[in-house]
């Protein structure tokens, strides 16, 4: 039984791997329901992590108004700022992602139960 030489295994996975990646449009169909997938996920679970952080931040903030020791006052103030600041960005992300990827895509995105584009 002859064997094939490498450089023809090669030419034909490069040639087999071309056919597979020319059909743009069930790469791309799988690609969009992928990312509105991952949209739908960001908007289902950043809005209620960003209203936890807040929830938690004001009770990182009222317990270091309690303690005597200002050391442990400025810590809890700062971590109260922390968790502030991540619901911020929850937030913000949450408003830019289906933006960003309606620009990515160049089509309607649909993120969760709403559809934009």
């Amino acid at each position: 039984m002859p064997s094939i030489p490498l450089s023809a295994q090669a030419g034909s996975l490069l040639l087999l791997s071309g056919a597979v990646l020319a059909q743009p449009q069930p790469v791309m169909g799988g690609l969009n329901d992928a990312i509105n997938s991952v949209c739908g996920q960001f908007m289902m679970l950043l809005p209620p992590l960003s209203i936890l952080l807040v929830v938690l931040a004001a009770v990182f903030y009222g317990s270091g108004k309690l303690m005597p020791n200002a050391e442990f006052s400025n810590k809890a103030t700062n971590m109260a700022a922390g968790a502030l600041v991540g619901a911020v960005m929850c937030l913000i992300i949450v408003l830019l992602v289906p933006t960003i990827i309606q620009s990515l895509t160049n089509g309607p995105v649909s993120c969760g139960t709403q559809t934009w584009g």
